[in-house]
């Protein structure tokens, strides 16, 4: 199990934004951001900036549950279960999957999907529609 925290509990803005600037240039420019907590899709730079801007802010520590990766000519993949606890005490625990693409000497990331794991939001529209 890979503990790791992202927010940092950063108190002054300036770090907080150097750090989102530096994880959306992990992204290739031409990235898909499907996330975990947001129905919108992210295109860009800006957009995946943005999303960690407001994830950011609920103060996540995350763990990987279980991974798999992959790994070929200019490409890897990584896929698996995390699941991230925020300040709050909530947590929620969803599937992932990372495509990495070999770019101008780095490794980038060019696709990331993340959902929450569907079970329990399929044992609640079962007692929803069970009550109706």
């Amino acid at each position: 199990m890979i503990v790791f925290n992202i927010s940092h509990q950063y108190d002054n803005v300036f770090v907080i934004c150097r750090f989102i600037s530096q994880v959306a240039a992990r992204y290739t420019k031409d990235a898909v951001l499907l996330p975990t907590l947001s129905d919108r899709a992210r295109y860009d730079t800006e957009g995946i900036a943005d999303y960690f801007v407001h994830f950011l802010e609920k103060k996540p520590r995350g763990r990987i549950v279980e991974g798999n990766i992959k790994i070929g000519p200019n490409w890897a993949q990584d896929a698996g279960i995390y699941e991230f606890t925020f300040q709050d005490g909530s947590s929620v625990q969803g599937r992932y999957s990372f495509v990495y693409s070999y770019e101008n000497g780095e490794w980038k990331i060019s696709n990331h999907h993340s959902s929450i794991m569907p079970e329990k939001a399929v044992a609640a529209l079962k007692k929803v529609s069970s009550q109706a």
